[in-house]
C-alpha cells in the first residue's frame, strides 16, 4: 500500500469519525428534550469569545486553501 493510498484511507476514516460524532451530538440533543444543548446553542456559546472566532476563521481559511486552491491546478 502506497503512502498516498494510506493518506486517503486515513482522511476518509477521519471524516467518518467527525460525521459519527456530529450525528451522535445531534441525536443526544434531540432525544434529551432540552436537557442537552443543541448545535446552534453550542455554536453560539463557542462564538462568544473573540479568540474562538479567530480560530474558526483561521480553520476555515486553511480548509478553503487545501480543498479549493491546491486542487484547482
Amino acid at each position: 500500500m502506497s503512502l498516498i493510498a494510506m493518506g486517503r484511507v486515513a482522511t476518509l476514516v477521519g471524516w467518518g469519525v467527525i460525521a459519527v460524532a456530529l450525528g451522535t451530538v445531534i441525536a443526544v440533543s434531540w432525544r434529551s428534550h432540552g436537557r442537552f444543548p443543541g448545535g446552534v446553542a453550542l455554536l453560539r456559546a463557542g462564538m462568544r469569545s473573540r479568540l474562538a472566532r479567530f480560530v474558526v476563521l483561521a480553520g476555515w481559511v486553511w480548509v478553503g486553501w487545501h480543498f479549493f486552491v491546491r486542487t484547482s491546478r
